[in-house]
């Protein structure tokens, strides 16, 4: 039967674990002007033949606006005037 001591401060502690660090299961990414740095959790499973890599932070509102319509194949200037309509909101 598996058994644990558990430590009643451990996630308040968790991100300053140098363990944790050194392995990358924590990682600090710097964020955006609105977030600044910010604390995260990393890769949690490492494969030897694929080799992973923790994300960034997370992306503010609208920040792939642009991307997702292109990818979804509106042109430039299809995004442009849903821009100028209010369909669609610029990143801040």
């Amino acid at each position: 039967m598996p058994c644990e001591v558990s430590a009643e401060n451990f996630s308040r502690e968790l991100f300053d674990n140098k363990e944790f660090v050194d392995r990358g299961l924590v990682v600090r990414c710097e964020g955006n002007s609105r977030t600044g740095a910010i604390d995260m959790f990393g890769i949690g499973i490492d494969f030897s033949d694929t080799p992973s890599k923790a994300g960034g932070p997370p992306p503010t509102p609208w920040q792939h606006t642009e991307d997702i319509l292109g990818e979804m194949g509106f042109s430039a200037d299809d995004i442009k005037n849903l821009y100028q309509i209010g369909a669609a909101v610029r990143p801040e």
